[in-house]
């Protein structure tokens, strides 16, 4: 799908949820001081046409649309591989997509899952059952989370809990989508508002959507530093996720829980539960979730005042990192080298990691914590007299 196309689809799918007409967008643009004719307008929803940035600028403030969200539209454009849909089956896409998505291979479960959306709007109303709908539309939701493009998840997930007639259970996972993602933004708020709405509904569920809730909410605890609180959560998740085989997922949840046993007085087996799921992980062939374990056990054994053990896990982080080829991953690990070397008072380990911090910053996301909490340190430095 080209570029405009896909702007022009996000623009016109704004508009129709808004119940709007081509005529009062243009009426409100007007009112605005920007010119654009209906028929402008038009090309520009079937990606025929594009329109000066001032003219995009003064649509999506009409339209209510971040201009964030239109960047992020753009980038998935441009990384999106086609797939032809001859012979193919509404299933299958969604099992193979999945199947990419536990391999770690997220552009390409996601053009499964758009694939996957568009037979089903091919297949005509008859065949779009909403939950079948909400499905397709949650597993883009998940894979562009993993690619941090945050608003096009949010975006799609807020589909889903504005969307009649689909299950309990999708709109659930809708929500702890909005609990992972402002939570990974730091935005502990919001994520606590979606919190509150999930924590009654926890019991009615299925087992898999229960399981997915609780890591979430066990997940936001362990951001907020309230250990106590994020081990029976997390703890219950694990138990759900064992049973339903989801080896993925399972893994970790098991290091996040592992992290909170091991800071709260119980290293030991803290760490043991964290070098299972790294274990596990391996076998699995799942190489972001042995970085994430190594980078969890190095922070372990860093609050436990264990400094060379934490480098050394490091280190091991950085080797299983490196073929996976993902940049916010290894600014991550070192910027907790840095931070590592910082607090073991090593100015060479620290100097190291600033000069391999500086070369990723720029391709690192800007809204990433470690490059915010960095380029903040960083500037505090240069004010210095």
């Amino acid at each position: 799908m080209s570029i405009r196309r896909s702007v022009g689809e996000h623009l016109r799918r704004v508009r129709e949820t808004l119940g709007w007409t081509l005529r009062e967008v243009v009426k409100r643009t007007e009112v605005q001081g920007t010119q654009i004719s209906e028929s402008t307008l038009s090309r520009l929803e079937r990606g025929d046409t594009s329109v000066p940035f001032e003219e995009l600028i003064a649509i999506c403030r009409v339209l209510g649309t971040p201009l964030a969200l239109i960047e992020e539209v753009i980038r998935s454009a441009q990384s999106r591989t086609d797939i032809d849909l001859t012979g193919r089956t509404f299933e299958n896409l969604l099992a193979e997509g999945m199947g990419f998505a536990q391999k770690g291979a997220i552009q390409r479960a996601l053009a499964c899952f758009e694939a996957a959306h568009d037979l089903l709007l091919l297949e005509g109303a008859a065949e779009r059952r909403a939950d079948r709908l909400a499905e397709v539309l949650i597993h883009r939701a998940e894979a562009h989370r993993r690619l941090r493009q945050f608003n096009l998840s949010l975006d799609l997930a807020g589909r889903v809990l504005n969307l009649s007639g689909c299950s309990e259970d999708q709109k659930v996972r809708a929500m702890v989508l909005h609990v992972t993602i402002h939570a990974a933004r730091r935005d502990f708020f919001q994520a606590r508002l979606f919190a509150e709405r999930l924590l009654p509904l926890r019991g009615a569920l299925r087992d898999e959507v229960r399981a997915y809730a609780l890591e979430a909410l066990g997940a936001l605890e362990y951001l907020e530093g309230r250990y106590s609180q994020a081990i029976p959560l997390l703890e219950e998740s694990c138990a759900l996720l064992k049973r339903l085989d989801r080896p993925f997922q399972l893994t970790k949840t098991m290091i996040v829980l592992g992290a909170c046993i091991g800071v709260s007085g119980s290293a030991r087996r803290g760490e043991a539960m964290i070098l299972e799921a790294i274990d596990s992980a391996g076998r699995r062939h799942f190489p972001e979730i042995v970085a994430y374990g190594r980078r969890l056990l190095a922070w372990v054994s860093s609050e436990l005042g264990r400094y060379d053990d934490a480098r050394g896990q490091l280190e091991k982080a950085l080797d299983a990192a490196r073929p996976v080829r993902r940049a916010n991953e290894m600014f991550r690990i070192w910027y907790e080298l840095w931070r590592l070397e910082e607090a073991a008072q090593n100015p060479d380990g620290q100097a190291r990691a600033e000069r391999v911090l500086q070369r990723l910053v720029h391709r690192a996301d800007p809204d990433l914590p470690a490059a915010r909490k960095y380029l903040a340190a960083k500037n505090g430095r240069l004010r210095q007299p």
